[in-house]
């Protein structure tokens, strides 16, 4: 029989290298053969190491890479004996970056040393520093870097077998602290210099221990400050330093030029009350700088009212103008008062006149009153107090002069003086009227009078308040015959009243006799008209053929009023006079008889009585006259009668 032998193939895996934390993988391809017959080929083989885990280390290698189980292609695997040779898996370390961490300072002075901490980047399988060995390190331009600016911070001193270690360097900056320079604030009192420089100045910020001796340049001002003159705030600024290490903010400082003092002083002084708050004095003053000015000085009282001696307050007045360039605002002005005097003046007040005509009534009050000595055209509102009255005038009643003596008001600013007035109370005007009186001749002498009346007394009184004693004159005093008479009032007297007196008319009548034949008579009739000023009688004569009444009494008694009778004559046209006397009393009225001989009717009023007995008397003789006058009528011894002259009676 023909024994085939199987063909000896080798396949050997081929060698490899990855990076620690990597896992392996295969194709299956990674391999080479030797020994395959006619060309044939394997399609894989399976390839395997213990290097194939991430975690296997670099000192742990190289590792043995397997191969096995060819299969595929064109061969076939039982026509050879296959002899498997092992490939060679090396593990790489893995790229470690260690990078320093930045650090920023402030500038402080001290050296700079260490490091930050460091940043790692490529550690695999979770791992951390830990697995690190080493300790790490800084270097670099940093370690003792004092100054501002920018170092290098290298790190160093890590080592691992699993790990290519690279270093990158961090960045130290040292940045420039802050200082602040501040100007020194600075005050001066105004004193027309103007200011330059500063103050010096304060620091904020040196660290260390480090003064201004490690600044360049030189402190310099500036600001409005510089040339200033006038009272006011000015600012100082601060400049002119350096540092590399200080980052200089400056900040500006305050020039305070204060007001000078300037005392204004009101001096004392007095004055008599005016009404204002004027004042002579001369002001003065302290503090004010050459070349300054104050003008418009004056002072015044603080009232113008009396407060006593120096109780009054003197003070400067505003309105002054100070010429410093400033508006005056480079001063501060100390007003100072004074103490014054301003004295009471003479103020009189006189009571005014008063007059009034007696009429009973007691007197209160006054009449008002006149000033003399107000100033600065003050008027009475000014005083305290109410215008009181006294003196003889307060009650007076009677007719005379009295005093009114005025008082009660008061003022501070006057020294009030009081000049009395007169009260004139004048008499009043007081009318006695004689009452007439008719009486009848008897041939008596007629003596006294008829009684009076007043006219023109007040308040009620009567003639108890009069003096002396009534009497009667004139020419009716021892009248006896028949006619018209005066009575003339007097002997009473009054010092409340002027008395005027008017005479009363006494008028004697004849006596009437029983005549029964027809005459022709003329009674004179007096009418007295009695008013409060005087008193006039006139006679009317009263001329008519008239039959008499031998009962009736002619009288002038106004008192009485008796109705008589007559009976009047024909008229010269034949016509008959007919009428009745009337009252003899009141106003009189003619009758006459008409031309055409119509009797008319008329009525004799005039002042006087009528007297009868009784009324049947006057009914008898009426109709005795009536017949009388008949009989009588066509009697031509009666046309002489009526022809003669009339006799008063």
């Amino acid at each position: 029989a023909l024994t085939v032998n199987p063909a000896t193939l080798t396949v050997t895996a081929n060698s490899a290298v990855k990076t620690y934390g990597a896992t392996k993988t295969y194709l299956g391809s990674e391999f080479v053969s030797v020994g395959l017959a006619n060309g044939e080929t394997i399609g894989s083989v399976t390839l395997s190491s213990t290097g194939d885990a991430p975690t296997a280390s670099v000192l742990g290698g190289p590792y043995t890479i397997n191969a096995s189980a060819a299969a595929g292609g064109t061969f076939s695997p039982s026509n050879y004996s296959v002899n498997y040779v092992g490939g060679t898996l090396s593990v790489s370390p893995a790229a470690l970056t260690v990078t320093a961490n930045p650090f920023i300072k402030t500038y402080d002075g001290l050296a700079y040393s260490g490091g930050n901490g460091v940043s790692y980047s490529g550690f695999v399988n979770g791992e951390t520093s830990a697995v690190i060995g080493g300790t790490l390190a800084y270097s670099g331009s940093s370690q003792g870097a004092v100054n501002a600016g920018g170092y290098l911070i290298t790190p160093n001193g890590l080592a691992s077998g699993n790990y290519a270690i690279g270093y990158v360097s961090g960045a130290l900056t040292v940045n420039p602290a802050a200082l602040t320079v501040t100007a020194n604030p600075f005050t001066k009192t105004y004193d027309k210099i103007a200011y330059t420089g500063g103050n010096g100045v304060a620091y904020t910020g040196f660290v260390n221990g480090e003064t201004s001796g490690v600044l360049g340049g030189t402190v310099a001002y500036s600001g409005s400050s510089q040339g200033a003159v006038n009272a006011g705030s000015y600012v100082i600024t601060p400049g002119g330093l350096t540092s590399g290490n200080y980052t200089i903010s400056y900040a500006n400082g305050a020039l305070t030029v204060s007001k000078a003092a300037l005392d204004i002083f009101a001096v004392t002084d007095s004055k008599a009350y005016d009404g204002t708050t004027s004042s002579a004095g001369v002001v003065t003053h302290t503090g004010l700088l050459g070349g300054d000015a104050l003008t418009g000085l004056a002072q015044s009282f603080a009232s113008k009212d009396v407060m006593g001696t120096s109780g009054s307050t003197l003070g400067v007045n505003g309105g002054y103008a100070i010429a410093d360039g400033n508006a005056g605002n480079n001063y501060a002005v100390i007003l100072h008062t004074a103490s014054g005097t301003i004295t009471p003046v003479a103020l009189n007040v006189t009571a005014n006149a008063a007059s009034k005509t007696y009429d009973g009534l007691a007197y209160s009050g006054g009449n008002g009153a006149s000033y003399s000595g107000f100033v600065n055209g003050e008027t009475s509102t000014v005083l305290v107090g109410a215008l009181a009255y006294s003196g003889s005038s307060q009650g007076a009643v009677n007719a005379g002069s009295y005093a009114i003596t005025p008082s009660g008001l008061s003022s501070g600013n006057y020294t009030i003086g009081y000049t009395g007035g007169t009260l004139t109370v004048t008499p009043a005007s007081l009318t006695v009227a004689a009452n007439p009186f008719n009486k009848t001749y008897d041939g008596v002498a007629y003596s006294g009078g008829n009684g009076v009346t007043y006219s023109g007394l007040v308040n009620g009184e009567t003639s108890a308040v009069l003096g002396g004693t009534l009497t009667y004159g004139g020419s009716s005093q021892g009248a006896i015959d028949i006619g018209n008479y005066l009575i003339a009032p007097g002997g009473l007297t009054s010092s409340n009243y002027t008395i005027g007196f008017v005479d009363g008319a006494l008028a004697i009548v004849p006596p009437i006799t029983k005549d029964t034949t027809e005459t022709v008579q003329t009674v004179a009739m007096v009418t007295t008209t009695n008013t409060s000023s005087a008193m006039t009688t006139t006679t009317d004569e009263q001329t008519a053929p008239v039959t008499l009444d031998p009962n009736v009494i002619l009288s002038n008694d106004p008192t009485s009023s008796t109705s008589g009778s007559a009976t009047g004559a024909l008229g010269s046209s034949g016509g008959e006079v007919g009428g009745t006397a009337g009252t003899f009393g009141g106003e009189q009225t003619t009758s006459t008889a008409g031309s055409d001989g119509v009797a008319q009717e008329g009525g004799a009023n005039a002042e006087g009585t009528a007297k009868k007995d009784d009324q049947a008397k006057k009914d008898d003789a009426e109709k005795k006259d009536d017949a009388a006058n008949k009989d009588k009528k066509d009697d031509p011894s009666n046309k002489d009668k009526k022809n003669a002259k009339p006799e008063k009676c």
